[in-house]
């Protein structure tokens, strides 16, 4: 599909430009002159290839998706109501095109990879919005807590409630360290979602908020997994480990309540290291992050 739309949009072929190439397609490269620049204003504003009906597209394809596992009280409401869909979707394709629009693109400035990248802000919005309202059931695959190998298993050994006079104590969970499918209902007391935003605050990320977007915290997990894969040499590959133990330590004692400063240390005696190298691995993963994605 996004070699037709090359084909279509930047090179022109068949009747809608009458084989006419874009003002902004590089031929020798394949690459969008527009996408160089940086920002993807310009692209949004001065493209052919018409990437907000692309964004719209995609919005109201992941909300089709996602429609079946909202919670069916939630959907009764409006079942079968294609006005409140669509206008659903259009306040989340406006919302999302305002962050799209500012974005930075430090490389692929082809079609394919702006269309790659639309359709996974789509799918992360529409997952996000959804589970940000209460309008998407809770399942574990969403939790920060369930493996990611496989048996899937919890990995939450205390959940943190409230008592009736108001007191938080922990008490310990049921489900820790039994099997769990990704699709089973989360429990109410100790799940903790994959979300972008509860890392905008959070040291591994930059000055604009940005490193993060477009990206759950499962995809993250799932990239610092394959880093530790991909390593050839023993040494990288158990600093990559510890680097993923140190990211998903941060989640836990962020959720647990603690600073940024004090998860910083306690993460430092729990690993045996100096707080300098938990700052460093956490800046490692962050350029990590911003190379792979920006």
């Amino acid at each position: 599909m996004p070699k037709d739309l090359v084909n279509r949009f930047c090179k022109g072929a068949g009747k809608d430009f009458r084989g006419s190439p874009c003002d902004h397609y590089d031929p020798s490269t394949n690459e969008c002159r527009l996408l160089r620049q940086g920002k993807t204003k310009a692209v949004f504003d001065h493209g052919r290839c018409e990437p907000v009906k692309m964004l719209r597209s995609a919005v109201a394809k992941y909300m089709k998706h996602h429609w079946s596992i909202i919670e069916p009280k939630a959907h009764q409401q409006h079942a079968g109501d294609p006005t409140y869909e669509d206008g659903y979707a259009t306040f989340i394709s406006d919302r999302l095109l305002e962050k799209l629009r500012d974005a930075n693109l430090k490389k692929g400035y082809t079609l394919p990879v702006l269309i790659g990248y639309i359709r996974k802000a789509s799918r992360n919005e529409v997952k996000e919005i959804f589970l940000k309202e209460e309008l998407r059931r809770k399942a574990c695959d969403q939790c920060a807590f369930l493996s990611q190998s496989k048996p899937h298993v919890c990995q939450k050994p205390e959940n943190r409630v409230t008592t009736e006079s108001g007191e938080e104590v922990f008490k310990p969970n049921k489900y820790y360290g039994k099997k769990r499918n990704p699709s089973d209902r989360a429990c109410e007391e100790g799940f903790t979602s994959f979300t972008e935003e509860t890392l905008l605050n959070d040291p591994t990320t930059d000055e604009s908020g940005k490193i993060f977007f477009g990206m759950t915290v499962m995809d993250i997990h799932e990239l610092l997994n394959q880093r530790i894969e991909w390593a050839k040499d023993k040494n990288t590959k158990k600093r990559y480990k510890r680097q993923h133990a140190v990211f998903t330590e941060l989640l836990h004692l962020i959720d647990e309540g603690e600073s940024n400063t004090q998860a910083k240390k306690q993460i430092a005696d729990i690993l045996g290291k100096d707080e300098k190298t938990i700052r460093n691995d956490l800046e490692e993963i962050k350029a990590f992050l911003k190379k792979k994605f920006l």
